[in-house]
C-alpha cells in the first residue's frame, strides 16, 4: 500500500476518534431522552474553550485542566436538562428538537459575547506535540493519547452498560421507558447519569477537539453537523453504532482528500449519511432496542 495512503488511513483513524468520543454521548442522549439535541454542540464547544480557559488563561496543568473541563460541562449538561428540557419531557420529539434549536443559537451567541471572534489554538505540552515515526508514517503524542482515550472509554462504557446498576437501568429505559418504569427504574435518576455522562464526554470531546484543530466561539454548528452524521450513520440511540459511524465518516473525509479539495471534507461526511441512510435508514447498529 503506498505510503500516502497509510498516512491518510492513520489520519482517517484520528479524526474517527475524535469524533467518537462526542459521539457517543450524543447517542446515549438521544437513547434516553427520545429526541436529538441540537445543542449538544454548544456543549462541545464550552469543552474546548473551558479547556483553553483554564489551561492558557489561569495557567492549569493540560492534565487536570481535563478533568476539570469534564466536570464543568458535565453539571452544565445537567443543568441545561433540569432548567430546558425536563420541563418539556412529556413534549414530543420536534418540539424539543427545535427547542435545542434555540438553545444552541443562545450558547453560541454567548459564547461569542464571551470570547470573540479570534481564532485560538490549545498548545500542548512537548511531549504530546512532539512527532512520532510509525514505519513511514508521523503522528504526535496527542494523537496516540486520542486514539488510546477512546479504546479505554469504549471499555469503560461496556463494562458500566452490563455490569452496573446505573447502566442497566439505562438499557431498560432506552429499550422501553414504560416498562422500565413498572419494574421500579426511577427515570428521573436514569435521565440524571445520562445527561451528567454526556456532558462529561461532550467536555473531553471538545478538548480533544481543541487539542487537533483551531477555537472559534460559534463552531458548535459545525461539530453537531459532524457528529449528527456520525451518529445517524451509525443508528441513533446505540453507542456501539456511534463508533462505527464515526469510524465510517472519519476515515472517508480523511481518505477523500487523495481526490478532492480538503475544504470540503464535511460534505464528504453527509455524501457518507446519505449512502448510509439509502443503503440501512436505521443505521449500521441501529435496531429496536437503543442500547
Amino acid at each position: 500500500m503506498p505510503e500516502f495512503e497509510v498516512a491518510y488511513i492513520v489520519f482517517g483513524l484520528i479524526s474517527a476518534s475524535v469524533i467518537a468520543v462526542m459521539g457517543i454521548g450524543l447517542t446515549l442522549q438521544a437513547g434516553i431522552s427520545r429526541f436529538f439535541n441540537i445543542s449538544y454542540g454548544e456543549l462541545v464547544t464550552l469543552g474546548a474553550f473551558s479547556t483553553y480557559t483554564f489551561s492558557v488563561t489561569w495557567a492549569f496543568p493540560l492534565f487536570l485542566a481535563i478533568p476539570v473541563t469534564c466536570v464543568v460541562v458535565a453539571v452544565a449538561s445537567v443543568g441545561l436538562n433540569w432548567t430546558v428540557f425536563r420541563p418539556m419531557r412529556n413534549s414530543n420529539a420536534w418540539v424539543l428538537l427545535i427547542a435545542s434549536l434555540g438553545v444552541s443559537f443562545f450558547l453560541s451567541n454567548l459564547f461569542f459575547a464571551q470570547w470573540g471572534s479570534r481564532v485560538r489554538r490549545l498548545d500542548v505540552p512537548d511531549f504530546l506535540s512532539d512527532s512520532h515515526k510509525i514505519g513511514d508514517v508521523v503522528i504526535t503524542g496527542t494523537d496516540m493519547m486520542i486514539v488510546a482515550a477512546v479504546i479505554i472509554i469504549s471499555m469503560l462504557l461496556y463494562l458500566m452498560l452490563q455490569r452496573t446498576g446505573v447502566g442497566k437501568a439505562m438499557r431498560a429505559t432506552a429499550d422501553d421507558p414504560g416498562l422500565a418504569a413498572v419494574t421500579g427504574i426511577n427515570p428521573e435518576k436514569v435521565s440524571f447519569y445520562t445527561w451528567l455522562l454526556a456532558g462529561a464526554l461532550a467536555g473531553l470531546g471538545g478538548t480533544f477537539f481543541a487539542m487537533t484543530g483551531f477555537l472559534e466561539p460559534q463552531m458548535g454548528t459545525r461539530i453537531i453537523l459532524l457528529i449528527g452524521a456520525s451518529v445517524v450513520v451509525g443508528g441513533v440511540g446505540n453507542p456501539w453504532g456511534a463508533l462505527a459511524g464515526a469510524f465510517v465518516v472519519g476515515m472517508s473525509m480523511e481518505l477523500s482528500v487523495m481526490f478532492i479539495n480538503p475544504g470540503l471534507k464535511l460534505a464528504v461526511a453527509f455524501a457518507a449519511l446519505v449512502i448510509a441512510l439509502l443503503i440501512r435508514p436505521q443505521g449500521i447498529l441501529g435496531q429496536k432496542g437503543f442500547l
